[in-house]
């Protein structure tokens, strides 16, 4: 360490990041910062003479710095932008500011990042107009009319100024702090109509020069492939990868090939080094030749649209050609964390970016593991292009393996035969890729390199394509601790430094890791309290069971939002599920076919072991999930009223709900039969009762009633999403819950209605709320109820 201060000055800095973020407590953080900074400074002041010494106290110093710089960056940042927009949050505003991006389309719609400098409200005194210095995100709907807005332009518009989303479930995506890490704190919504364009533009020459450039190079490439292939070259020459569909995306990630439309270090490499030559041809000295390459490298930049793996390769690269101006040799380590350093100076929220973290967890684990892995591999009669791919491929995936496991619960078990047989095409692809780009005014040849490049791309998509669709391409896994991940990044380190060191303690070793996983296995067998997560799905209903004797159970799995492009399921439902530990689902239960409470279950279905699903009857709604049950030979079994399990001595779950005549079957005739014959059902766990009464209105709740059925609960998750025509007065006294659980989300149904929160109110229940508190957990053993909300209120 005190051979590269710079390093350790890093990794206190990425330290001092963390701490401000576990804490999320700006008293707590300073108490922190204060001990740390006393305990530095004890050190410090102790006599040290020798040079060793004096080192020392300047690692000290400095790490006492960079620390300090790490928290109260992130700490400033945090609340700078959670104070930002905050007296307009919620309400119609107009903002003036200019476009800082280059638009993204979806559907009938168009995002932008918006650079805002005034903001216009309406007060009872008239309009006030506020200057206002922050970013936000721009959704603008087109309602079938095309209005180009392009970066740098200055507009005016009207719209609904809203905070960002934080992280809602256990495992789920935090939207706001992705917004942060592109220094954007608000979300403005508005429709073609409200937008005003201003005379002028604030764009930037550089990054309007990469606009340019990266739309040439998009032309180029659409006009001489299929939007797939050039989808795939794009990716591969500029990171840009918009015109590959989401299955196509979806394959390259299976057969764990996603990383070769990541641009790196190499594309940098083959950027560098034609320019390099050109220059060296035109006699121009090295200094000033590596000045052009940096200002070359800088539009690349923004051409790739500031990239995380981008900004560290480029600045790596500048690093060595800034060295050579200098006449000094750059250490790899020092550069990397030179960079690192520069980059969370900036922005520390860029630390919790899954591409920042997987570019550099490949090119420092490539760095440090290729030459022995190399060295390990024996037959001398594989290629040597083999052997270097091999390598290279299993050195870049040690650095990698717990950022995968972490965010995505998935680990390649092909990459390394699919990386053998198309990485070294990317290589070439690059090459050839570029040099079409610049011979693109000669048809002849334009048209020869192109069917040439053609074959590369289709042998790619084809190995892709195929080896995603082997079953076990991927392994899902579990979410793995901090903890654990903790221990996996001391461990690689350690084998490193001391490559011996698995020789000397390899018995130790395998003990330890078995010793984890025997306690892993016995504490998800043992009993514990019952737990439940009503899940923040939006506009739908998912609820997570585990009971104490540890049987899983899902009541529903959401929905569809965004017109269909967010699957609750996918989005959701399934990382949490491998947030809360994996295992098999014991039972999954379809209140009914409504699309928000039953469109995500068939993700999970996919691609999640169930072993029996309930349903409430036989519907054609669900046709296409009994295909897949079939597929998977998941039991599948039509509950009734009556119908009751037991979980153990002291857990059991009935179904109150569909309600059967004499004849054993119920009327499809009456209104809204599938809500009014939805299962409801009633949790009892020892002495507390959970009611769980999906979407029945009013009509099926007075026949509850009437049928004498025990409705008495602790916990009431209401009908319907809080509809007034569902938690009638007569019902709610009937169940006299303490709880009431609202799962709901933005909506056009006036979901929770004012009429059924004031029934609540009025008895003085207290109410829970998805789109308000997040996921909202329930532990119980057996006598008292702890409930708690995954977002706090500030």
């Amino acid at each position: 360490m005190i051979k590269r201060p710079i390093l350790l000055h890093t990794l206190l800095l990425i330290f001092g990041i963390l701490l401000a973020y576990v804490l999320d407590n700006l008293f707590l953080s300073i108490i922190s910062l204060i001990i740390f900074s006393l305990g530095t400074l004890l050190l410090y002041r102790r006599k040290i003479s020798s040079n060793h010494g004096k080192k020392l106290k300047f690692l000290l110093l400095g790490g006492l710095i960079f620390f300090s710089l790490g928290m109260s960056g992130f700490l400033l940042l945090d609340t700078r932008y959670d104070r930002q927009f905050s007296e307009f949050r919620n309400q119609e505003i107009e903002a003036y500011g200019s476009i800082s991006s280059v638009g993204e389309e979806k559907d009938n719609s168009q995002s932008f990042e918006l650079s805002v400098e005034k903001v216009r409200v309406q007060r009872s005194e008239g309009n006030l107009e506020l200057v206002r210095d922050g970013k936000v995100i721009l959704y603008v709907s087109n309602s079938g009319i095309k209005k180009d807005i392009d970066y740098g332009q200055i507009i005016w518009v009207k719209g609904n100024l809203e905070k960002p989303r934080p992280q809602s479930n256990p495992g789920g995506f935090d939207y706001s702090l992705y917004l942060k890490g592109k220094g954007i704190s608000g979300t403005l919504y508005s429709n073609i109509y409200n937008v005003q364009i201003v005379d002028g533009n604030k764009g930037h020459f550089v990054i309007k020069l990469g606009y340019f450039l990266r739309n040439y190079i998009l032309r180029i490439v659409e006009k001489n492939f299929t939007a797939e292939q050039a989808g795939l070259l794009s990716g591969i020459l500029i990171g840009y990868t918009d015109g590959l569909t989401k299955s196509t995306q979806q394959a390259f990630s299976m057969a764990g090939l996603t990383h070769i439309m990541a641009v790196s270090g190499a594309n940098i490499i083959f950027i560098i080094l034609p320019f390099a030559y050109i220059f060296k041809l035109m006699s121009i000295r090295r200094r000033y030749a590596n000045v052009l390459l940096i200002g070359i490298l800088t539009i690349f930049i923004a051409i790739t649209g500031f990239q995380p793996s981008v900004l560290r390769a480029v600045l790596m690269a500048d690093i060595v050609l800034i060295g050579q101006i200098l006449k000094r040799e750059s250490d790899f380590y020092s550069g990397i964390s030179f960079a690192a350093m520069l980059l969370l100076l900036y922005n520390p929220f860029t630390l919790f970016d899954a591409g920042f973290l997987l570019s550099y967890g490949a090119t420092i684990s490539l760095v440090m593991f290729y030459t022995p892995i190399k060295a390990f591999v024996k037959p001398d009669y594989l290629p040597e292009v083999f052997k270097d791919i091999l390598a290279g491929t299993l050195a870049a995936q040690i650095g990698v393996i717990p950022i995968t496991l972490y965010y995505f619960n998935s680990l390649g078990i092909i990459s390394i035969f699919t990386n053998i047989l198309v990485v070294p095409l990317t290589g070439m692809l690059t090459i050839l890729g570029f040099l079409l780009i610049f011979i693109s005014k000669i048809i002849f040849l334009e048209m020869f390199l192109a069917s040439f490049i053609n074959l590369i791309l289709t042998f790619i998509l084809l190995v892709t394509k195929t080896a995603a669709g082997f079953q076990y391409s991927v392994l899902h896994v579990a979410t793995p601790s901090l903890i654990l991940i903790s221990a996996y990044i001391i461990f690689v380190i350690t084998v490193h430094i001391r490559p011996d060191i698995i020789k000397i303690y390899k018995f130790k070793i395998i003990t330890g890791l078995l010793i984890y996983i025997s306690i892993s296995l016995i504490s998800s067998l043992i009993g514990s309290e019952l737990e439940i997560v009503f899940l923040d799905v939006g506009q739908g209903d998912a609820t997570y069971i585990k009971t104490s004797s540890g049987k899983r159970i899902l009541i529903d799995g959401g929905g569809l939002s965004g017109g269909g492009e967010s699957d609750k399921g996918e989005s959701v439902v399934m990382p949490f599920l491998y947030k809360y530990g994996g295992g098999a689902l014991d039972i999954m239960i379809s209140t009914h076919p409504d699309a928000d409470h039953s469109a995500g279950l068939m993700t999970v279905i996919k691609k999640f072991p169930v072993k029996t699903i309930w349903v409430p009857y036989e519907a054609k709604e669900y046709e296409r999930m009994d295909l897949l049950l079939a597929q998977k030979n998941i039991k599948k079994e039509i509950v009734k009223q009556g119908d009751k399990i037991y979980f153990g001595e002291d857990t059991n779950m009935e179904i109150l709900n569909p309600l059967m005549d004499e004849a054993g079957s119920f009327s499809r005739n009456e209104e809204n039969w599938i809500n009014a014959q939805s299962i409801v059902l009633r949790l009892c766990y020892k002495n507390t009762a959970y009611l769980f009464c999906a979407d029945v209105p009013e009509e099926t709740e007075s026949k509850l009633i009437e049928k004498k059925l025990n409705l008495k609960s602790d916990i009431l998750r209401v009908g319907h999403h809080g509809a007034k025509s569902s938690s009638s007065e007569r019902f709610i006294d009937e169940v006299s819950p303490f709880a009431a659980i609202i799962s709901t989300g933005k909506n056009r149904y006036g979901h929770p209605s004012p009429e059924t929160l004031e029934r609540l109110n009025l008895r003085k229940i207290k109410i829970f709320r998805t789109d308000e508190d997040g996921a909202i957990t329930i532990l119980s053993n057996g006598e008292d109820i702890k409930i708690s909300q995954f977002i706090h209120s500030n």
